[in-house]
């Protein structure tokens, strides 16, 4: 889909809003990605809640390799470029399949709220500028949110409410590869173009603005 096109969509209001929230592993997206569902809701709005990876054929297949079910490659490098593929697979299946897709669903007038978007995969699958430079390659053509909430965390803050939620740790909750998170986080939207809303998400959850 042209990128422009879905834009201008919006602008002349035939469309609902796309709303996506971003953060580290344990900064609560999905927790408030559910308070906004429910407040807009509450307020009569058409409203669809969704998140990636997907419940999807595709996002299936990333969950188990996630959650250490499935293996993809003894190699680190070669596992983080078959994800980085898979996510943005999982991606394009979210955003056009004409069953739940997301464009679909905001062209018939949903307003679509998603835990994480093409921003989760730059900043958890780049080790460096290179890395970087290939995952923007890969989601360029996938059109940005209307509204991007990214939730500021501190790691320990974030491991603290993991461990204490998660029976089996996944992939990439750690500590070391979340402070990786992090600052690709802060590289990413020091220059990110598109409507940007930072949280503090290191406070109760209800209080969070």
């Amino acid at each position: 889909m042209n990128i422009s096109a879905f834009q201008e969509e919006r602008r002349q209001k035939k469309r609902g809003l796309f709303l996506v929230f971003e953060g580290t592993d344990g900064s609560g997206s999905t927790t408030q990605a559910q308070l906004l569902h429910d407040a807009l809701r509450k307020e009569g709005a058409r409203v669809w809640q969704t998140y990636e990876p997907t419940n999807g054929p595709i996002g299936n297949i990333i969950r188990l390799a996630m959650s250490h079910r499935l293996k993809i490659s003894d190699d680190k490098r070669v596992e983080d470029r078959e994800l980085a593929y898979l996510f943005a697979a999982d991606r394009y299946d979210h955003l056009f399949n004409s069953t739940d897709g997301i464009v679909p669903k905001l062209r018939e007038g949903w307003n679509v709220v998603s835990t994480r978007y093409y921003l989760s995969s730059l900043a958890y699958h780049a080790s460096n500028d290179a890395d970087l430079e290939f995952l923007a390659s890969l989601n360029r053509e996938f059109p940005p949110a209307d509204l991007t909430f990214f939730l500021q965390c501190p790691v320990d803050v974030c491991l603290n409410r993991i461990q204490k939620t998660r029976l089996v740790l996944e992939k990439y909750e750690n500590e070391a590869k979340l402070n990786l998170v992090r600052n690709n986080y802060e590289k990413i939207l020091k220059d990110y173009p598109h409507p940007l809303h930072l949280v503090d998400a290191s406070q109760d959850p209800a209080t969070q603005h």
